[in-house]
């Protein structure tokens, strides 16, 4: 791990130095550089084709930027598409030249959304989305990120995914098996007030309610945590635990990849590879005394290689600033020998005490 550390000794360096974000992000991006393959990319755009009730079926989502940026843009372009055999490429055609002037660019993105129509109705997805979309110098045209969701109640219809979750629920205890038996998510908190949500922001919100008429959702302990919970069997939770870095406002965690979050080709699958990303996070965000429970409320991330199982990484944190009880940070993933596998910037909300 020797190099890992003295990447995180040098980023307390460049930051005693400088309170000029940038300059951090410029450093540490020039450092990833040169300890990881980097797409030489010549643009980049946004992707998505996804179920929309509105559309009765599917609709295609284009915006002409892509990467971690794209929400400060105009929105994408849609083009509603309805049942899959309902695409026609002149009305995309027609949709994209309002936003997108580059023929030959625009054709190869017409292509690939039709494509992915078929997939996402062949394989039961509600959301297939690249971003970024880039096009390499030598006109190459690859998904440098992706994310791919599928209708839980679909997956009885296929065989892999049927018996990946039915050894889940094996695994759970009985509350969470009965969650997952009605496709519910469910977190186990050690308060006295269960809470039952429709979404993050109103979770939020209502233990936020909660704590303020002096009831208790939870008392910050994260033992069941996918990520960090020590309460956690081996092949279960990811068992990502660490510690504070050097310096206040850095951290540094351990991870040992398990064959049970892999994919065919023994590297961890997308999903997990985020969950290493989280909680480092807050080991970073937050000081050592702080005890306030504070909650993921976004993250965006992008994986570059994920590990491979029994290969040992770390997750280096940094603390990037705090907004009242906003707090953010971001995180990388190596593996020992120093590749870069994926990066993340996390916005953290404090409940209320």
């Amino acid at each position: 791990m020797t190099d890992l550390l003295a990447l995180t000794a040098d980023l307390v360096d460049i930051r005693s130095e400088s309170h000029h974000e940038a300059e951090i992000t410029d450093w540490l991006e020039t450092q990833l550089r040169a300890r990881a393959p980097w797409l030489a990319i010549d643009r980049e755009a946004y992707l998505s084709v996804a179920v929309d009730g509105r559309a009765e079926g599917y609709v295609v989502m284009y915006s002409p930027k892509g990467g971690m940026d794209i929400e400060d843009g105009p929105p994408p372009v849609r083009y509603a598409v309805g049942a899959p055999w309902n695409f026609r490429v002149h009305k995309l055609r027609a949709i994209l030249e309002q936003v997108e002037s580059d023929y030959q660019w625009r054709e190869k993105v017409i292509a690939l959304a039709q494509r992915l129509v078929r997939t996402a109705a062949g394989h039961d997805c509600t959301t297939i989305e690249i971003n970024p979309l880039v096009r390499l110098a030598d006109g190459a045209l690859i998904a440098a990120d992706a994310k791919v969701a599928r209708d839980e109640w679909a997956h009885f219809r296929n065989a892999a995914i049927h018996a990946e979750r039915e050894a889940e629920k094996a695994r759970a205890d009985k509350y969470l098996r009965a969650c997952l038996d009605m496709q519910h998510m469910y977190v186990k908190l050690d308060g006295d007030i269960g809470v039952i949500s429709g979404g993050a922001g109103m979770t939020m919100g209502a233990m936020d309610m909660i704590a303020e008429q002096g009831g208790s959702p939870a008392d910050g302990d994260f033992g069941s945590c996918l990520v960090c919970g020590r309460g956690r069997a081996e092949g279960d939770g990811l068992r990502v635990w660490g510690t504070s870095g050097p310096q206040p406002g850095y951290s540094l965690s351990c991870y040992l990849p398990h064959a049970n979050h892999a994919d065919a080709s023994g590297r961890i699958r997308p999903e997990f590879v985020w969950g290493t990303l989280d909680c480092p996070g807050a080991y970073a965000a937050q000081d050592d005394g702080d005890r306030r429970v504070a909650l993921t409320g976004r993250m965006t991330a992008k994986v570059i290689e994920p590990p491979k199982v029994g290969e040992r990484c770390a997750v280096v944190g940094w603390r990037t600033g705090a907004e009242g009880r906003k707090l953010y940070s971001g995180t990388a993933l190596f593996t020992e020998s120093g590749r870069l596998c994926a990066l993340a910037a996390c916005t953290w909300i404090v409940l209320k005490e």
